[in-house]
């Protein structure tokens, strides 16, 4: 820990302090317990990853949960009021905003379940005469990242893609 020069003439330079021997085990060791803590995660995480063998096994199990939803009722096609008020308030507050459209398509993808319903509920609100043409715009802008967006993967996205085509003439024949 002497002070000393590395060029001549040049400043004078000095070394940190060496750790000492005690503080290096203390060290190793907290790193093994990391490093035993960190390997048991990713085995936790392989076994869970890996727990079907084939694509055939995971389809199977794909089906059982299918089943168990429909079962309790979770295959909803309908709004619910306050889902219904919120996409509504959502359509009604629409500008050329990318940030308005993109929550209002947000919202659509959260509601994939009644797809049928917002595709109707957004078909009507476009047959509105009264409706300014720049909010008609932004709701074109929208059905446009809906009709994109069916191929996310979220749970019934891709039925949009059949509400919006049975929709679309009437949409553009008005």
């Amino acid at each position: 820990e002497t002070p000393f020069q590395m060029s001549v003439g040049g400043p004078f330079w000095v070394p940190p302090p060496m750790p000492k021997e005690d503080s290096d085990s203390d060290d190793d060791a907290a790193w093994r317990e990391r490093e035993k803590v960190r390997q048991k995660e990713r085995e936790r995480m392989r076994a869970e990853r890996y727990q079907f063998a084939t694509g055939a096994q995971l389809e199977k199990a794909r089906e059982k949960d299918r089943a168990k939803t429909s079962s309790k009722g979770g295959g909803r096609s309908t709004l619910s009021d306050a889902e219904y008020d919120d996409f509504s308030d959502a359509l009604r507050s629409l500008t050329e905003s990318r940030e308005l459209i993109k929550m209002a398509m947000g919202k659509a993808l959260d509601f994939a379940d009644a797809s049928e319903e917002v595709v109707d509920l957004l078909c009507e609100s476009l047959l509105v005469d009264a409706t300014p043409i720049n909010v008609k715009i932004a709701r074109l802008y929208l059905l446009s990242d809906i009709l994109h967006n069916s191929s996310a993967p979220v749970r019934n996205a891709s039925s949009y893609r059949m509400h919006i085509q049975k929709s679309l003439p009437k949409i553009f024949e008005h």
